[in-house]
């Protein structure tokens, strides 16, 4: 009998030295990161391109061909097109930004009125963040920190290219980073890669 206790000691022991080290371990629910942000990829054509999507929907992570614009403008959060004048490059806007109105193709959809009664999303370059840090990011706190120390918003960033960073407040006061993957093809008849980080 002495023999059986000592044998159930130990036993008693080893099983609770095991639940007391997968309790410190990284996969128990105490220690999981905050994963509140929606990730995803989306792909949008500028005023020439064979990609026919313009325009995008953040909340519903839906692509729309700009003729979409003026009867859905409520839902519409970025614009991606190619600046035809002067050194604005590849350009991701917001859908109130009146230099809109200076893409020719897109003027057959979208007048004065229209983009201005639009969503205004404010959007920043954002420096401090490196593609690999953006990678990382889970958070959604994270999320509108970075936004908050980026420093002066607009409603357009101009001269974006493969591993530029923006951060964006929608006009519903929800926040977003983005990464640009890749520009393929060149000027009007381009399309864009975007990595999105949104707030839940």
């Amino acid at each position: 009998r002495i023999l059986n206790l000592l044998a159930f000691t130990l036993f008693a022991s080893v099983t609770l030295t095991s639940c007391t080290q997968d309790k410190d371990d990284d996969n128990t629910p105490g220690s999981l990161p905050d994963t509140t942000v929606t990730s995803y990829t989306i792909s949008l054509g500028a005023q020439g391109s064979s990609n026919v999507y313009n325009i995008h929907d953040v909340d519903s992570n839906g692509t729309y061909n700009i003729s979409y614009f003026n009867s859905n403008k409520s839902i519409i959060d970025l614009v991606y097109y190619y600046a035809e004048s002067g050194s604005d490059g590849y350009c991701i806007s917001s859908p109130n930004n009146t230099s809109l109105l200076s893409v020719s193709a897109y003027t057959a959809y979208i007048n004065s009125s229209d983009v201005t009664s639009a969503n205004n999303t404010q959007i920043k370059k954002v420096s401090s963040l490196s593609t690999a840090q953006f990678d990382k990011v889970i958070d959604g706190a994270e999320v509108k920190n970075i936004f908050d120390g980026a420093g002066t918003s607009s409603n357009n960033a101009t001269n974006v290219n493969s591993g530029s960073i923006l951060a964006v407040k929608l006009s519903t006061g929800k926040y977003g980073i983005i990464k640009v993957n890749a520009v393929n093809n060149s000027g009007s008849t381009s399309d864009i890669s975007l990595s999105m980080k949104v707030q839940q």
